[in-house]
């Protein structure tokens, strides 16, 4: 799997468009279609933008093929996306796997728990 097609697959499961990320990075949509039908390869400079975009890592964009087919992010089901006040003082968008719901639940459970009690 290529680097685009892993691009295509995370943008999939996490239920976001190709016109997002264009919009995200500054590119156009004819750019994007270049990169896909392999014209052009000039999405190299962008993969810092798209893996903040997508909230992965430069390296997690450039696996082998063999460590995506074993990879969660990319087979599993569409990330539950959450709202949350971060630190900054600002609302942020948060996709998580099935796994981080668990753990995001369980604090938020306890914390309210802990806030019911005072």
């Amino acid at each position: 799997m290529c680097t685009i097609d892993i691009v295509l697959e995370l943008l999939k499961n996490q239920g976001k468009t190709q016109k997002q990320l264009c919009d995200s990075i500054g590119i156009g949509k004819q750019t994007f279609s270049n990169w896909k039908s392999g014209i052009s390869s000039s999405y190299t400079k962008y993969l810092s933008q798209i893996a903040n975009f997508l909230n992965v890592s430069v390296d997690y964009l450039l696996k082998s093929e063999n460590s995506i087919e074993k990879d969660p992010l990319l087979n599993s089901e569409p990330l539950k996306e959450y709202i949350v006040f971060h630190r900054n003082g600002k609302n942020v968008k948060v996709k998580l796997t099935p796994e981080q719901q668990k753990i995001f639940d369980a604090l938020v459970s306890s914390s309210t728990l802990e806030d019911a009690d005072k």
